[in-house]
């Protein structure tokens, strides 16, 4: 349970795919953002699709993994309840950057910034799911005091 933004979309062409990831690993050192490339190695043979970057946009949220199926179709998800506001507007920021490569993109952002721009919104949630995990948490512990003794 945690705030998650959803994003895919379909490319048009193996040449749109290049585009994407030389534009991505471009925006990922401008934001000095850490990425490793999905390469071809001596004891892997990928076909000329199977190419992709993983990013870690902030230490808090789950890597953004850019890859694609053989029809050239992204599906992909990154968790950003931990990271905040402030890293949430900034996996948005990068989904707006690459919408244009695709013939057809998608985002279902659980925070609603990507259709509102509402920053008070998106804390709102963010603050309400951490207030759930809290007390989720809370009870948890609550729980194992009470039953200590019947675990030892």
């Amino acid at each position: 349970m945690s705030i998650t933004i959803h994003f895919g979309g379909q490319l048009a062409s193996l040449k749109d795919l290049d585009a994407l990831l030389s534009f991505t690993t471009y925006y990922a050192e401008e934001h000095d953002w850490s990425f490793s490339a999905l390469k071809e190695d001596s004891q892997t043979q990928l076909q000329p699709w199977e190419k992709g970057i993983s990013l870690q946009a902030h230490p808090e949220v789950e890597p953004l993994h850019i890859y694609f199926d053989d029809s050239l179709t992204l599906s992909t998800f990154c968790k950003t309840q931990f990271g905040g506001v402030e890293a949430h507007l900034e996996i948005i920021a990068f989904l707006h950057a690459i919408e244009d490569f695709f013939q057809d993109f998608w985002v279902e952002d659980e925070g609603d910034y990507w259709k509102t721009n509402d920053q008070l919104l998106l804390k709102s949630k963010i603050d309400f799911v951490a207030q759930i995990l809290d007390d989720i948490d809370k009870s948890i512990k609550e729980q194992k005091d009470e039953n200590k003794w019947k675990y030892n």
